[in-house]
């Protein structure tokens, strides 16, 4: 039996991109196979505005929005358009975005640094509903942009969750990505990539984007603990719940829905 899907958008300031980005996925979904996803829906969340955006905590918080009435979730980056791609529930985890996001193109736009897969955690990531629970979901304190994909997936490493990659195929969106600044004709990271960078290696000693040693996996395990942040401490109120109506494109009954919510400020 097939089982619920939930799709979780953190957004900010892409209304452009929202308005592609919906009609296309429902119709994906709309001749996708229909055991993928029993009843699939949409959650959209969005912080308002006055602090840097936290992407970590608007999935966190869509998961806990959602997870009631999904068995399995996809956080999905709004500027990711899937062509060909498998969503059915995964074995542990599953980024599932590959063939069209390798290019590399203007540096200050969202690139792929490597074609190795073994490299690229996030886009589009497919998480049961247990296995994120295991992890404590994704970290809080990445204020900005960047390295919350590779927290959670180190969070993923240390608690042995099965890692299946899956190569699909998706449509991106052009955006400037302001993890890089570019100046006199120089391309160098941002204040806020230096910074959540920092805390990344501060958080994880070891970096497992390879299959680590079990010492590297206790060290690490150590200052998972110790830090205790991410779907366990999450704080939000929400500012309004609208339910979006269906495009033209929906075969299958969709459920969309936008969530703004206020947060507290970084501590």
């Amino acid at each position: 039996m097939a089982k619920n899907l939930g799709i979780i958008a953190p957004y900010r300031d892409r209304a452009q991109h929202l308005e592609i980005f919906v009609p296309h996925i429902v119709a994906f979904f709309s001749r996708a196979p229909k055991d993928i996803g029993e009843d699939i829906s949409i959650m959209v969340v969005q912080q308002e505005h006055g602090l840097e955006f936290n992407r970590g905590l608007m999935n966190n918080i869509g998961y806990s929005l959602c997870k009631n009435r999904c068995d399995y979730v996809c956080f999905h980056d709004i500027d990711y358009l899937p062509i060909r791609a498998d969503y059915s529930e995964p074995n542990g985890i599953a980024p599932i975005a590959w063939y069209g996001a390798e290019r590399k193109t203007d540096p200050r736009r969202f690139t792929i640094a490597s074609n190795n897969l073994e490299f690229f955690f996030g886009g589009v990531t497919l998480f049961r509903n247990g296995d994120f629970e295991k992890v404590n979901g994704f970290a809080n304190a990445y204020w900005g942009w960047g390295w919350e994909d590779s927290d959670i997936f180190n969070r993923c490493l240390v608690e042995d969750i099965p890692l299946e990659r899956r190569k699909g195929t998706f449509t991106l969106l052009p955006h400037i990505n302001t993890g890089f600044d570019v100046s006199g004709g120089t391309v160098k990271p941002s204040a806020a990539n230096m910074r959540n960078g920092a805390l990344f290696k501060k958080r994880f000693p070891f970096l497992a984007r390879y299959r680590p040693s079990q010492s590297e996996i206790d060290v690490n395990r150590q200052v998972c603990m110790k830090e205790n942040d991410g779907l366990s401490t999450i704080e939000f109120s929400i500012l309004d719940r609208t339910s979006l109506p269906s495009p033209a494109t929906d075969e299958r009954g969709v459920k969309i829905e936008m969530v703004t919510v206020s947060i507290p400020p970084t501590k």
